[in-house]
């Protein structure tokens, strides 16, 4: 009888001490930085949520053009370093430095130029995509633009569309 309450005393011990260590082992992930990574958004914002809401389009569609506008919400400057999208059926454009408008695409060689864009505090910057349905099969569709900054943040503007026949 005292030799099963002395196995059940150091199995509950055991059972203790593995969860300490695991719940040592995440906070100590957190504390270096991990847990932080995912908590880190942004401070660019989407302007209008609904700009990517395209609805139904026909897969024989020609292109379509939409405007959309990034707000810089932080104290200081944002550099944009990159844009890309998750699809070959649409392409982003921004203006650069020199006032030219530069077209980003799925994250191919061609696309990977610097960008340098500047956005000062509490301004605003102009951008678009282009949606080619062209080929693409029937169906309920999500895909984004993605907008990073130089400290590696990104802002996603969502594109949603129903290709139809």
């Amino acid at each position: 009888m005292i030799l099963c309450k002395v196995i059940n005393h150091f199995g509950a011990m055991k059972t203790l001490f593995y969860l300490l260590v695991a719940f040592g082992l995440i906070a100590f992930i957190y504390w270096i930085g991990w847990g932080s990574l995912k908590a880190e958004k942004s401070d660019l914002v989407l302007l209008n949520e609904e700009v990517g809401s395209l609805e139904r389009i026909s897969s024989i569609a020609p292109p379509i053009r939409r405007d959309f506008t990034l707000v810089n919400k932080s104290d200081s400057e944002i550099i944009i370093a990159k844009v890309y999208t998750d699809c070959s059926c649409l392409f982003s454009s921004i203006p650069s430095p020199d006032g030219n408008n530069l077209t980003f695409g799925l994250p191919k060689e061609v696309f990977t130029r610097p960008i340098g864009t500047v956005v000062k505090k509490r301004e605003e910057v102009k951008m678009s995509f282009e949606f080619r349905p062209g080929g693409l099969s029937p169906g309920f569709k999500q895909y984004a633009v993605f907008v990073e900054t130089k400290n590696k943040l990104i802002t996603k503007v969502p594109i949603t569309v129903e290709i139809v026949r």
